[in-house]
């Protein structure tokens, strides 16, 4: 931000107004990522000087400094240009009308993590969300990885079958799931079960192939049950059975039809959410949003269910 303020390269107006409404754009989902993390533990906003940081903030402030640099950056984009080139990843969002839509369903995760329901449909009605039927559920940006020299590859890839180093599928992941539902094959049977330190399962994680494989930043399944979510807190029962039954469907498990309050809806879209969404980072703050921590499994009696992660030591204001 700092060299955006003092460059006198960037040659119009609408163009700063590019590069700051970038910045902010992905300060502001960089930010909601630590904050899902130390959640009631707070984050830092100012650390411009990392030698005098500002102080450690608490989760509310730190939410609606969030929510308000994507508003700032939306406005921003409503008159901007973009003057630099942003990676294949973000094909598709690369101009300032689309990346504003990237913007929006950022905006809309934020509104539905704080509850502001109303806020969230705008959003989402202003983002890349598409409910029709045969909508990508991939659909959205992405981040990338290359085999090219000093480029990064995905670490979340590990080749299959691997005897010192996996990643186990939790159990209850395959034996929870709805007989023919696809997503059964982003956990793939092992050729032999696993038993690690008192830790056994019979699935690795697969949804990745390679490892330029990219990770999704937000897609469109998610926003089709954002939309879902929020359509039911607001009351908006058959519109919300109707996007989470799309889900369904499209996964190859019949529509439910007994989808007739809010509690089963909600339910159901946190389902739904923890099959589309697993292994990109939801489930954990889905469980906690709805104060149903105690529903995620334990693997060792001695095992617990953290609320958050801690400040570390060497950054508390103590």
């Amino acid at each position: 931000m700092e060299g955006i303020e003092n460059s006198k390269f960037i040659p119009t107006e609408k163009s700063e107004n590019g590069y700051v409404a970038f910045v902010k754009t992905i300060k502001a989902y960089q930010l909601l990522l630590a904050i899902n993390g130390t959640y009631n533990n707070g984050i830092r906003l100012e650390v411009t000087d990392p030698l005098k940081p500002g102080p450690i903030v608490n989760r509310a402030t730190a939410m609606e400094a969030i929510a308000t640099m994507l508003n700032e950056a939306d406005a921003l984009l409503a008159d901007a240009e973009f003057s630099f080139t942003l990676s294949s990843g973000f094909a598709g969002y690369n101009t300032p009308a689309n990346f504003r839509k990237f913007n929006r369903a950022i905006a809309a995760r934020v509104a539905v993590y704080r509850e502001r329901w109303t806020d969230a449909l705008t959003y989402l009605q202003n983002s890349f969300l598409s409910l029709a039927p045969t909508a990508s559920l991939t659909e959205g940006p992405k981040h990338i990885f290359s085999l090219a020299t000093n480029d990064q590859v995905n670490g979340l890839y590990l080749a299959p079958g691997r005897g010192a180093e996996f990643q186990m599928a939790q159990p209850s992941y395959i034996t929870d799931m709805e007989a023919g539902d696809d997503r059964i094959n982003k956990a793939r049977q092992r050729s032999a079960a696993m038993n690690v330190d008192g830790i056994a399962g019979t699935h690795e994680m697969r949804i990745f192939n390679s490892q330029t494989d990219p990770f999704p930043i937000i897609r469109n399944e998610e926003l089709v049950l954002l939309f879902a979510e929020a359509s039911a807190q607001n009351n908006a029962l058959p519109a919300a059975a109707d996007a989470v039954n799309s889900i369904r469907t499209r996964h190859g498990i019949a529509a439910r039809t007994d989808l007739d309050t809010k509690d089963k809806l909600i339910t159901e879209i946190l389902k739904q959410r923890r099959f589309s969404l697993w292994g990109e980072g939801h489930r954990w703050i889905d469980a906690r949003r709805y104060n149903r921590l105690n529903t995620l499994p334990i693997d060792r009696p001695n095992d617990n269910v953290f609320e958050q992660l801690p400040i570390p030591i060497s950054e508390s204001d103590k």
